[in-house]
């Protein structure tokens, strides 16, 4: 007996220390979860319970595992800087990328596949990624289905708003609210709460991807090892508690267990069966019943879940399929988006280099300008000089006259090439201004006159009574694109007329003339010219538009470069028209435009041209005479204007560049300066802008010359502080016309009529070097001799020598002082080059 009870105090001793070894030899581990609302993946209900897919696995595992879990971050962001500060020992459902593979761990193993669903409210026009432009789209931050839908709309080229929430339930909330016009949010979460946000999915999908367990970086392999190992022993178990989740959390299946009131049941028949000592057998066949429906029931639940266990499996390989054909649709994007990233850049290569090749063409055909009219600056020049002589021999008067229409042939070629040039690149401006409309027709008619009555044509101009008294216009263009056509009437018309006829056109002919012109209050103004020359063939309309280009078997008998009517017809399109022709063989052509002309009240009047020589001028509020300061870096532009400007009675000094002009500036104190603008050492742009910087010499009125015509005379008067721009060759009646516009002096004309003693008195004398019995305009050179001498003194650099001898040939010769005064200009500057070659030209000439 006492055997006995020692024994069952040993088993019962036994029986503590076994039922007590789970707890005092074996601590329970902790395991840190990061998780946030993703429903039905992991999310906190009402009640704070955490509950989804990822909950069931991780409970499962840990009772296996003896984990105790720890619930942690309750947002995305607060997950992903959990994993990375390693406060967290795993996140769960985060899809699986290469860029996160560089920083978290993963699970070998995939829970579920998902991919990112755009979302909108019912009725949206949203079904394309094309609708999104300009829209508001919901994003959770630190996403990838972010990150990833941004590279879509980049590559598209889609401006879109962004707004920024920490879960996809306030992406939804977003959406349903009004907030955004669309939300981007997991497809499982979408689908799972689209009833309850009451919005709808739409065709717009990215991003395909493996949902897994992440860990931080290397911190505890054997927790992915372990979640690897259960995973995959879930997942070949189709009872195991991953399917049983996964039917419940989507498909809506909550429970297959018997109902509670069947158990209370049982319970109460066990109790009366216990109660009544093995029972009513009435009530057992009931059970007996009951149990076998139950049965049945379970039976059909099984069967049940088999079907959905087929259907889930099907739904899991249309998803692999979907997914296989999202992967290979994106492929084909990422080609196609390739394929025009070249396209785009094989375009911007083309585009660059046609512009380099326009830009290099412009600049040479600007150079080559530049170097033309140079020259043609000097013959053009002196032509004029020459033709202001009244003593020239019809053979001299002659000679200089075909030298200078030979000039201007030249410079008028050179002219249209630059123009084709810039109207071709689309930098051709034009200059609108107001001018007097019939004083205009008349001057372009008297200039037409002088070629037609050479050939003994009978020219004429007919206007309409309406016509406006003053208009708006590119006078110079218009007047341009008028003597080409009127030139080339006369050019090929051998008999008969050519004729302009100007009108203005009713609102009813412009409609049948053209169905495309819009209608407008202003003027619309019909040029029409027409001859009666040889005409032009149908198949050769076009052809006469052509540059370079002239057509019919009279081509070889007329000149021409070819460039006039290819000029005209671009100006026209420029101006707003367009050129027409009707022509007819041995009858003579038309061509007519329609240009919309704005009538003006106020305009510009032409000053009084005079065709007799300037003697002197006026300068009432000036004390002496002007000063004028000629900066050209080629001294046969300075003598050009030193020749002229000595002529008119001005006092001049000249500058090689822009440097030796300040200097000369200070000292001189011009009234006026001629600057050139490409000059070496300094340029005319940098010495005006120092000029200019002067608060003593800013007044200075300062007009540009130069044959470089890389800018307009707009931008080169508007920018860089000149006062005028005037094209080389100049031409002498612009330069009088800029004189007496700045130095406010009037000219006094030449007269058959001895003029009054009081104009004498008020007149500046230009002439004054000039009087006695020699003629005031020819420049007479000394002999040989004196050349010698005054070319040695120069080489000798001895200036005060080189004055005295060109006083002693002034008082000793009078006739040369007009050669002694461009001397004496020259010596003032101590420019020993320019007086060298300047005496160079003449010496072994004898006078």
């Amino acid at each position: 007996m006492r055997n006995k009870k020692y024994k069952n105090i040993i088993l019962k001793i036994l029986l503590v220390i076994l039922c007590g070894f789970p707890v005092y030899g074996y601590a329970e581990t902790t395991i840190r979860v990061g998780m946030y609302q993703n429903e039905p993946l992991i999310f906190k209900d009402k009640g704070g319970q955490v509950k989804g897919m990822y909950a069931d696995i991780l409970s499962y595992v840990a009772e296996k595992e003896g984990w105790r879990i720890e619930y942690g971050p309750d947002t995305w962001p607060r997950c992903l800087d959990g994993l990375e500060a390693g406060t967290v020992d795993m996140v769960v459902a985060i899809a699986h990328s290469r860029k996160r593979e560089l920083l978290y761990d993963f699970t070998q193993e995939t829970v579920l596949s998902n991919w990112g669903q755009l979302y909108t409210l019912k009725n949206s026009e949203i079904q394309s990624i094309h609708a999104l432009r300009q829209k508001t789209i919901a994003m959770m931050k630190g996403d990838i289905y972010y990150q990833e839908f941004m590279e879509i709309l980049r590559r598209f080229d889609i401006n879109v708003q962004i707004m920024e929430v920490n879960d996809y339930a306030s992406v939804l909330k977003c959406v349903s609210m009004g907030k955004a016009d669309a939300g981007l949010a997991s497809r499982l979460f979408g689908v799972e709460n689209m009833k309850k946000y009451g919005i709808c999915e739409t065709s717009i999908v990215c991003c395909p991807i493996e949902l897994r367990f992440a860990l931080p970086k290397g911190k505890n392999p054997k927790l992915a090892e372990t979640l690897d190992r259960y995973l995959v022993k879930l997942k070949q178990d189709k009872d195991s508690i991953y399917y049983q989740s996964l039917n419940v959390w989507f498909r809506g299946v909550r429970s297959s267990g018997i109902p509670v009131w069947i158990l209370w049941a049982f319970g109460l028949t066990c109790g009366l069966l216990l109660l009544l000592l093995g029972g009513n057998f009435v009530l057992k066949a009931q059970v007996r019943s009951r149990t076998k429906a139950l049965e049945e029931e379970i039976g059909e639940r099984k069967r049940a879940e088999a079907q959905v266990r087929k259907h889930r499996d099907h739904l899991e390989d249309i998803v692999a399929k979907r997914t296989r054909e999202l992967t290979d649709s994106n492929d084909d994007l990422r080609q196609e988006i390739s394929k025009r990233t070249q396209m785009e850049h094989d375009l911007r290569e083309a585009k660059e280099t046609a512009e380099s090749a326009n830009q290099a063409k412009s600049e040479f055909l600007a150079s080559m300008s530049h170097e033309l009219r140079t020259p043609l600056n000097g013959i053009l020049g002196y032509a004029q000089i020459l033709n202001l002589k009244n003593d020239l021999t019809e053979f001299q008067k002659k000679g200089v006259q075909i030298i200078e229409r030979s000039g201007k042939h030249l410079l008028n070629l050179i002219n249209g090439i630059l123009d084709l040039s810039k109207i071709e690149a689309k930098k051709l401006e034009l200059n609108m201004s107001n001018f007097q409309f019939l004083a205009f027709l008349d001057d372009i008619m008297a200039l037409i006159r002088i070629q037609a009555e050479k050939k003994n044509l009978t020219c004429h101009v007919e206007t309409d009574a309406r016509l406006p008294e003053a208009v708006c216009a590119d006078e110079k263009r218009l007047g341009q694109i008028l003597l080409n056509l009127l030139g080339n009437a006369v050019k090929f018309t051998q008999h008969g007329s050519v004729t302009l006829r100007v009108t203005q056109v009713s609102s009813d002919e412009r409609r049948l003339a053209d169905d495309n012109t819009s209608r407008s209050e202003q003027s619309t103004i019909r040029f029409e010219i027409q001859d009666t020359g040889v005409g032009v063939s149908n198949h050769d309309l076009e052809d006469i538009f052509s540059m370079f280009k002239q057509v019919g078997e009279h081509t070889r008998a007329v000149e021409g470069t070819g460039l006039g009517l290819a000029i005209s017809r671009q100006l026209i399109r420029l101006m707003g028209a367009e050129l027409f022709v009707k022509s007819a063989v041995d009858k003579g052509s038309t061509f007519w435009f329609d240009m919309k002309l704005p009538e003006v009240s106020e305009w510009n009047a032409h000053e009084k041209i005079h065709n007799n020589r300037v003697i002197g001028f006026t300068c009432e509020h000036l004390e002496g005479v002007p000063k004028i300061l000629i900066v050209d870096d080629k001294w046969e532009n300075r003598a050009l204007l030193v020749s002229l400007m000595v002529l008119l009675g001005f006092e001049v000094s000249e500058a090689a560049n822009g440097q030796d002009a300040l200097q000369k500036v200070t000292s001189f104190q011009p009234d006026l300066i001629f600057m050139d603008l490409v000059m070496p050492v300094m340029d005319g742009f940098e010495a005006v802008r120092q000029i200019r910087k002067s608060s003593s010499l800013k007044h200075i009125k300062i007009i540009a010359a130069s044959a470089s015509t890389l800018m307009s005379p707009e931008r080169i008067r508007s920018e860089f502080g000149f006062d005028e721009f005037l094209h080389k060759p100049l031409q002498i009646p612009k330069v009088l016309d800029s004189l007496a516009r700045y130095l406010h002096v009037e000219w006094v004309y030449e007269s058959k009529s001895e003029p009054a003693q009081d104009e004498k008195d008020n007149t500046a004398s230009v002439t004054s070097s000039l009087e006695g019995q020699e003629n005031e305009m020819t420049m007479l050179i000394p002999p040989r001799s004196e050349l010698d001498i005054l070319y040695d003194l120069t080489l000798d650099g001895d200036f005060k020598a080189l004055r005295k001898h060109l006083d002693r040939l002034e008082e000793t010769e009078l006739q040369y002082r007009q050669f002694t005064q461009h001397i004496r200009i020259y010596a003032e500057n101590l420019n020993e080059k320019t007086i060298c070659e300047f005496l160079n030209q003449y010496r072994g000439e004898e006078s």
